[in-house]
């Protein structure tokens, strides 16, 4: 039988530099790794090998800074903060 998992944290935002594309965000976070021909992209890569540690929503890449909680907590919120994070 599975286990539900609650979890609370923040997404933050990984800043990318001047004139950067999230591939190249995610190419050099990976320092600058060999793209293999089975992979499609160094986003692929990033998500496959950081699993559950990076996450992209709207052509922006975050951190995920997460604890578990206990399952009678609520279930979700989320809420934006000043510098950039979103609560979960």
């Amino acid at each position: 039988m599975s286990e539900i998992v609650h979890y609370r944290g923040t997404l933050e935002e990984i800043e990318k530099l001047e004139n950067e594309s999230l591939e190249e965000q995610c190419k050099r976070i990976l320092n600058d790794i060999e793209l293999l021909s089975y992979h499609k992209s160094y986003q692929e890569i990033l998500l496959d090998e950081f699993y559950k540690k990076y996450i992209i929503y709207d052509n922006t890449l975050y951190l995920v800074n997460k604890e578990e909680i206990e399952p009678s907590e609520d279930i979700f919120y989320s809420k934006g903060n000043e510098d950039g994070t979103i609560n979960f």
